[in-house]
């Protein structure tokens, strides 16, 4: 059986839904946007998950995101991060 390669999938909601706030289990956030990873190695995520922080904490990459009009724009807005994290 082959395995699947590390993957983002970047999904637009056409309207915001509460999500959990892994940083406080009694706050819920409305989101808009969501990453779906894919990895094939149990630790990959860690070092995404960096990459994914360090770059929403750029207000510039995150306008590219939210401004984006299309499905091509929002790729390219998402493979325009940052590969690096802190």
């Amino acid at each position: 059986m082959q395995s699947l390669s590390l993957f983002i999938a970047p999904v637009r909601l056409k309207e915001t839904v509460e999500w959990g706030d892994m940083s406080d289990l009694e706050k819920t956030l409305n989101v808009k946007l969501v990453f779906l990873l894919g990895f094939n190695d149990p630790n990959a995520h860690i070092e995404l998950l960096q990459i994914l922080i360090y770059n929403f904490q750029r207000p510039e990459w995150v306008e590219k995101l939210f401004s984006a009009r299309t499905d091509e724009e929002l790729y390219d807005a998402v493979y325009s991060m940052e590969w690096k994290h802190e």
